[in-house]
C-alpha cells in the first residue's frame, strides 16, 4: 500500500491544484479500496517507535522505511534535534516523548539525521548566523556538539563527521529525560541512530561508540534480535562523542 501514497503528476499544473488532487486521489485509489485498514486507524493508533527526524522534505520517513500509517510517531524538525531535559518545559519534543511513552507506551526511538543537512550546515557556520535569527536560537543551545569534532578537516568532512555526532548527542539528550532513562533500565524501551542517505537511499546505523556509520543491510538480524543497537544507560552516560 505505501508505494500508492505518491501521486504521479503529468503535464504542467498549478502547486496547489496538484496537491488538491492528492488528496482526492488517495481517498478515492487508497482510503476506500483500504477501509478495513483505515478505519480501526481513526479510533486509535498503536506506533511501534518514535523518530526524531528532520523536517527536510526530502527526508519522509514511512517511504523511506517502507511503513503504513500508524506505524511511526514522528517529531521533525530542523536538524532532528532533541532538547535536554528541562522540569516544567513546553517543548513540543518533550511533549511528544512524554506522549509516547506514557500514553502509547512505544518501546523503540529512533533519531533519523541525513545527508546535505541545510540545519547542519548552519550549525557547521553558526557565527555566520544573526543572533536574533529564530535558526540561530534554535540551534545554539545544541552548538556543544561542535567541540566533539576533529580538527584540521576540510568542511565536507567535518559537515559529515557533524551529521553522525549529532545523531549520538541527540541520543544523549533522550537520556537526560527521567521517563527515557527509566524505561532503558527496565530494558523496555531501545534507542537507535540511524542516518539517511539521500545520494543512494542507503539508511545507516550509526555506531553510538566508535560513530562510525554500518548500513542497516548488515546488520539487520542483530535489529530483529534487538541485541546490538540496544543501549544501557550506565552506557549512554558514559559515551562521549
Amino acid at each position: 500500500m505505501i508505494e500508492q501514497l505518491t501521486v504521479k503528476s503529468r503535464g504542467k499544473k498549478s502547486i496547489m491544484k496538484r496537491l488538491a488532487k492528492g488528496t482526492i486521489v488517495f481517498k478515492d485509489r487508497v482510503f476506500d479500496p483500504n477501509k478495513a485498514f483505515f478505519q480501526p486507524l481513526s479510533n486509535a493508533q498503536h506506533p511501534v517507535a518514535l523518530m526524531f527526524t528532520c523536517c527536510d522534505s526530502r527526508v519522509e520517513p514511512a517511504i523511506i522505511t517502507q511503513s503504513p500509517p500508524g506505524t511511526l510517531f514522528m517529531v521533525k524538525n530542523p536538524g532532528n534535534l532533541v532538547p535536554r531535559y528541562q522540569a516544567g518545559a513546553n517543548t513540543s519534543e518533550a511533549a511528544a516523548i512524554e506522549f509516547a511513552l506514557t500514553v502509547l507506551d512505544v518501546h523503540h526511538i529512533i533519531v533519523c539525521g541525513h545527508t546535505d543537512c541545510a540545519a547542519l550546515k548552519a550549525l557547521y557556520n553558526l557565527d555566520g548566523l544573526s543572533r536574533e535569527s529564530a535558526i540561530y536560537q534554535w540551534l545554539a543551545p545544541h552548538s556543544e556538539v561542535l567541540d566533539t569534532l576533529e580538527e584540521n578537516q576540510d568542511s565536507d568532512e567535518g559537515l559529515n563527521e557533524l551529521i553522525r555526532r549529532n545523531i549520538i548527542q541527540q541520543l544523549q539528550n533522550l537520556m537526560t529525560y527521567p521517563e527515557v532513562a527509566r524505561r532503558l533500565e527496565k530494558g523496555t524501551l531501545h534507542l537507535y541512530g540511524w542516518k539517511y542517505r539521500l545520494e543512494t537511499g542507503e539508511t545507516m546505523l550509526i555506531d553510538p561508540f566508535s560513530c562510525k556509520p554500518e548500513p542497516l543491510s548488515a546488520v539487520i538480524a542483530h535489529l530483529e534480535e534487538e541485541a546490538r543497537p540496544d543501549m544501557t544507560l550506565g552506557q549512554m552516560e558514559k559515551q562521549v562523542p
